[in-house]
């Protein structure tokens, strides 16, 4: 059985930032040999074609850092990012999470600390991590906290206060939370029958909406513009306008997973038309490695295989797409 990457991709984070966690998925970090003609360190050349990618991963001067991935299929280390916990994207940047401050970056500078906010809560802040984050056109942040043993979700404003989210999922495969619009939100909830489900949180609203396709969720991703969903199970990924999840139907099926592969994050490009897949393949004792990024492309309604390049990286936490 694969692993359950939900509290794993949790639980990743802590490992990373703090190097040890109870019941942490062990990877790993050396970089795979045959990734060595797809790096690009950071002092190579600048003539790089526009990274297309971002991943918050391990392998950046020791330790978490950020690592792009351009249109030529090569990867450059951007920068060191020590206990960074979750990696999001927002109107026209990225934001890095480190503990509960939130490090908010221009696509045009990525290598560098942009602004700082730290979350504050009315309540004791929790003491679990920032381990999923993801910003409206307005500048609010969604955030998910968690550790093995806590989930929480907020929204936090421009000066970082956090209100509570509800309704919020009390159990997730995986913490994941992205905006649909300014009202709404996609995450990941259980159902009665422990099965795991994308569902809409209308804040205000009383209760989640899941969705009646797609059982087995293991992680998704939102357009930039909330219009297209992608999602993986344990074998296949799938994309869709939201609508086609909301209203029950079959979303359009863009890769069958193999028996040994694990899909650790997905992201989705600003018109939902290039989708980029982080995979890796889980060994018999259960630990997952060999990671790459496999990217797919649609052309009127047929999705191809446009890539497939090793990452240098032995562990991730999450990505964001930068087109």
């Amino acid at each position: 059985m694969k692993p359950a990457i939900g509290f794993v991709a949790a639980v990743s984070a802590v490992v990373l930032a703090t190097g040890c966690a109870a019941g942490a998925t062990t990877k790993p970090s050396t970089t795979p040999a045959e990734t060595a003609s797809s790096v690009r360190t950071i002092s190579a050349s600048p003539a790089q074609a526009s990274p297309r990618l971002v991943v918050l991963a391990d392998g950046v001067d020791g330790g978490n850092g950020l690592w792009s991935l351009d249109a030529n299929g090569k990867w450059l280390a951007l920068a060191a990012t020590p206990g960074a916990t979750a990696l999001g994207e927002t109107a026209g940047g990225i934001a890095i999470a480190t503990g509960h401050d939130i490090d908010m970056r221009p696509f045009s500078d990525l290598t560098h600390a942009g602004t700082i906010t730290s979350l504050k809560w009315s309540a004791a802040a929790p003491a679990a991590p920032v381990v999923a984050i993801d910003g409206s056109p307005s500048g609010k942040l969604a955030i998910a906290t968690a550790d093995e043993h806590t989930l929480a979700y907020g929204v936090a404003g421009a000066d970082g206060t956090v209100t509570t989210m509800a309704p919020a999922p009390t159990q997730s495969f995986t913490p994941l939370v992205a905006w649909l619009d300014e009202t709404s939100l996609l995450v990941l909830t259980m159902d009665k029958l422990q099965t795991s489900r994308l569902a809409v949180a209308k804040l205000g609203d009383p209760e989640l909406m899941p969705s009646a396709s797609v059982i087995g969720a293991t992680t998704f991703a939102v357009s930039a513009d909330g219009q297209v969903v992608a999602v993986s199970t344990e074998n296949a990924v799938y994309a869709a306008p939201i609508g086609t999840f909301l209203g029950g139907s079959q979303p359009e099926q863009v890769a069958a997973l193999s028996a040994s592969q694990v899909v650790w994050a997905i992201s989705l490009d600003a018109t939902g038309t290039q989708l980029f897949i982080l995979s890796g393949t889980e060994a018999a004792d259960g630990t997952v490695g060999s990671f790459h990024e496999i990217g797919y492309s649609k052309t009127g309604s047929t999705w191809a295989k446009t890539f497939d390049v090793a990452a240098p990286f032995g562990k991730a936490i999450g990505q964001a797409s930068l087109t």
